[in-house]
């Protein structure tokens, strides 16, 4: 099965993998540090997450039937991706499930020789359709705390920067983000489990009031 996702859009996507926080299991990093590529139902996405954050992009038109591919981030891809973000390039995966291969080339004829897929018989990332909301949210509950890097590395993932936050946050469920200028990406920071999450709100302090 082919599976194609510009050079760029796969480096952008492949940060969110660079960072994981230390109460992350390490057999589930390991099963997060990749790009799933997936063909469903005539339609072909991108999923990256490192658990805490999360992106889902859409990529276009699959014609060749169903099945997903889960990208090595192997450091000869990305800079082989890297030197051909300049020229539009296009990252292809031919994968054989039958042998559990698969081999990574580029729209300029760059091969790449080792086999460019983890082969797993599950993951977290085949459940990510279950990651957004279960309903929509129709009031604020609870205060959203979030580090530097997680801000930095979502936004840093859509294809614009600028990305618009619901009208309502819940922070005991994901929060769902949009660039402002391409409707094929969604964001999403996810929660930790509610008994952690931070209960003080942001207001001004006393020292303001001069």
């Amino acid at each position: 099965m082919k599976f194609e996702i510009k050079c760029a859009t796969f480096l952008r996507l492949a940060k969110i993998c660079e960072f994981f926080e230390p109460e992350c299991p390490l057999n589930e990093r390991a099963s997060l540090t990749t790009v799933r590529l997936e063909n469903y139902n005539g339609k072909s996405f991108a999923i990256v997450t490192n658990k805490r954050i999360a992106a889902i992009e859409y990529l276009g038109f699959a014609p060749l039937g169903d099945g997903v591919a889960h990208v090595i981030l192997d450091p000869q891809v990305l800079t082989q991706c890297r030197a051909e973000t300049f020229l539009d390039g296009t990252l292809i995966i031919n994968t054989i499930p039958e042998i559990a291969t698969a081999m990574a080339s580029t729209s300029s004829g760059w091969n790449h020789s080792g086999n460019a897929c983890y082969w797993w018989d599950e993951t977290p990332l085949d459940k990510w359709r279950l990651w957004c909301p279960d309903e929509p949210i129709k009031k604020h509950e609870g205060i959203m705390f979030w580090g530097l890097f997680a801000v930095q590395s979502l936004l840093e993932s859509s294809p614009s920067g600028e990305v618009y936050f619901p009208k309502y946050i819940n922070c005991s469920k994901p929060v769902v983000l949009r660039d402002k200028h391409n409707d094929n990406w969604v964001g999403l920071f996810i929660p930790e489990p509610f008994e952690s999450t931070q209960r003080e709100s942001a207001e001004l302090p006393e020292w303001w009031n001069i």
